[in-house]
């Protein structure tokens, strides 16, 4: 719905559990998650198998600047495929995962390596998305 290409990570059921088959970051691809526990399922999975760090964008499609930086978002998740894993949250879909991550504002960009939290910076600044990535 909405997200812009609608890809999930978790198959083709209402599943809560992350899709570990699914590689689509190898080629830039950039999911949703739609719950906590595929949120979380997502960071173990690339902390326990790829040791990717992983990039999170916390949004709302009815927020003007996480509507600006959604394509740079896209094109940097391109530019470092196979090499970084990028995910987006709805917080109006995925109210828990962004209350449980203290989302106080959108967009706000989430850096994870081995499931801990390494950085984190709030507002549609494509500069300081790049150099964190």
């Amino acid at each position: 719905p909405g997200g812009g290409g609608g890809s999930s990570l978790f198959g083709d059921g209402d599943g809560d559990e992350y899709d570990d088959r699914d590689e689509g970051y190898l080629t830039g691809a950039v999911r949703e998650v739609v719950t906590l526990d595929q949120f979380k399922g997502a960071l173990a999975h690339h902390s326990d198998n790829t040791g990717l760090p992983v990039v999170v964008d916390f949004f709302s499609h009815s927020c003007g600047p996480c509507r600006m930086i959604a394509p740079a978002f896209k094109r940097i998740a391109k530019q470092f495929k196979g090499d970084v894993v990028f995910l987006k949250v709805d917080v109006n879909r995925n109210y828990e995962a962004s209350s449980a991550c203290n989302i106080r504002g959108m967009p706000t960009f989430q850096f994870y390596l081995h499931k801990k939290k390494i950085f984190e910076f709030s507002g549609a600044d494509e500069r300081g998305l790049s150099p964190y990535t």
